[in-house]
């Protein structure tokens, strides 16, 4: 019989496989940074987010803290459920310090995913459910 924490390493280190498999099996996309007018700076170069980051509406504008941000890393993943996890993660009791799982519900698809959050210095990147990559940043 499998501990509890036991499962729960099993499972993030299988999440971070079946991540890894996408990138391997998915093909190569040239990353696209977005530019909202030709006078204004990337959001990548903004917010110090990775290349190919696009901001989603804040579906949650009375959400400020931790984050008053979201973004998604990938074409697949979408703004509703960026705002879902954002404010998921807005609701634990502290921000993290240390990679950590959250299951999030996605309003696309009704279907309940797990995700794994690391920290950075400026933001928190959430993957997970197969090919989701979420930003929570400040603006």
């Amino acid at each position: 019989m499998m501990s509890g924490r036991f499962a729960r390493l099993l499972i993030g280190a299988l999440l971070v496989e079946l991540i890894a498999l996408a990138f391997v099996v998915m093909p190569r996309q040239d990353p696209v940074v977005q530019v909202a007018d030709p006078g204004q700076e990337p959001i990548s170069q903004i917010s110090g987010l990775p290349p190919g980051a696009t901001e989603c509406e804040a579906v949650y504008p009375t959400i400020v803290t931790p984050f008053n941000a979201g973004a998604r890393g990938t074409p697949m993943t979408s703004c509703p459920f960026v705002e879902q996890v954002r404010r998921a993660y807005s609701l634990r009791p502290a921000p993290l310090s240390a990679p950590q799982q959250m299951r999030v519900a996605s309003p696309a698809t009704g279907q309940w995913y797990d995700l794994v959050c690391a920290p950075t210095q400026k933001f928190v990147t959430c993957t997970g459910a197969v090919v989701a990559v979420i930003y929570l940043y400040n603006t």
